[in-house]
């Protein structure tokens, strides 16, 4: 008997055929997707590097020049005294053979804006390495302005230099900056906006009327006038705003500024101890050793016997007029804040907080010569 064959069924496949109105629609739909794939991607970007709930501390110096003996040193000292998150710097005469290494400060990155062909102006902003921050350019960037944006957090910090001289009409610049802020409130409109440096005489109506950012200074910072200011798109998010001495040298004043005061995690301290001198417990001293009634022990045959009662005399003499005091360091603080900086850079906000400045800028004089 012969076997039966039969045809084995093979699938190839279960999709129907597509007609010439299968394929329009495929069609548009790969056009479609193509259009929108980018868009959704630098959304994913932009809420990867927001954090809308950093409100940054800022400090605002025309600094007259970064590249002179111990002001970036100076700098340093005052980011870490006002707990500084974004530093906005102008004038900071910087060149391209300033390289990273002469103004990095620890823990902070840098961005600059050095000014070409012509000797003086730029600006720097100075942000805490902890905070994720990066370069945001205008589609019309033009160089003829001083103008550096930097994305911090949620938030979108300009920082602005403009001479009292400028080789471009005041309203060009105005023009500028409402492209900016256009630019920045599409591409961006969650974040708050903060324009902050030395507008020299521009008034605040001007910036108001084009930028529609609010001006928050309101003390004068060099003489009667106030040249460097911070306008910002949300004011009620900073509660105070102050005008202090910076310790580099300038004769323009510092601006500090906090809404919510960051707080540093992983941050190790230590009690380290610090004689305080002044000129008065000298005087005390002189007086104290001058008078009939004081009297050095007195000698004896036994060289280390006297000795002894020297060294003692001495000491008790010196925790009598010059006593240790402790004064706590971080592991924040570079080197170079030694115990008795750290405890002016304190007396100094002690001071200021008092409403005393008078004696804070004395504080300050004495740190500028430490």
């Amino acid at each position: 008997m012969k076997p039966t064959l039969s045809a084995i069924p093979v699938v190839v496949g279960r999709r129907l055929r597509q007609g010439r109105t299968d394929v329009a629609a495929s069609q548009r739909r790969q056009r479609y997707l193509r259009s929108v794939l980018p868009s959704v991607k630098r959304s994913v970007k932009d809420i990867e590097t927001v954090d809308s709930d950093i409100v940054p501390s800022i400090y605002i110096l025309n600094a007259a020049a970064l590249s002179k003996p111990h002001a970036v040193q100076q700098l340093t000292a005052d980011l870490i005294s006002y707990d500084t998150i974004v530093a906005v710097i102008t004038e900071t005469h910087l060149k391209q053979k300033h390289t990273a290494g002469v103004v990095d400060v620890p823990d902070y990155v840098v961005w600059r804006r050095d000014r070409k062909r012509r000797r003086g102006g730029g600006v720097a902003v100075y942000v805490k390495t902890s905070v994720q921050s990066t370069l945001w350019t205008y589609s019309g960037d033009d160089e003829t302005y001083e103008l550096l944006w930097v994305r911090v957090g949620g938030n979108v910090i300009g920082a602005l230099y403009h001479p009292p001289k400028p080789r471009y009409d005041t309203s060009s610049l105005l023009d500028y900056l409402d492209a900016c802020i256009h630019e920045l409130t599409q591409h961006l409109p969650s974040a708050s906006i903060i324009l902050a440096g030395d507008f020299n005489q521009i008034s605040d109506s001007d910036v108001l009327e084009r930028t529609g950012l609010t001006q928050l200074v309101k003390q004068p910072k060099r003489g009667a006038n106030t040249l460097d200011r911070m306008f910002v798109s949300c004011p009620a998010t900073y509660s105070t705003v102050r005008v202090v001495t910076s310790s580099v040298r300038s004769d323009h004043k510092a601006i500090v500024s906090y809404g919510i005061r960051p707080t540093t995690m992983h941050k190790t301290t230590v009690r380290k101890p610090y004689r305080r001198v002044t000129p008065t417990q000298h005087a005390s001293f002189l007086q104290y050793v001058s008078s009939p009634t004081f009297k050095m022990p007195e000698l004896t045959d036994d060289t280390q016997q006297s000795f002894d009662w020297f060294y003692d005399a001495v000491l008790e003499l010196l925790n009598m007029f010059y006593p240790v005091q402790y004064v706590t360091v971080t592991s924040r603080d570079p080197e170079f804040i030694t115990p008795q900086i750290k405890a002016m850079l304190r007396r100094k906000n002690r001071l200021m907080r008092a409403g005393r400045e008078e004696e804070a800028g004395a504080v300050h004089s004495k740190l500028g010569k430490s």
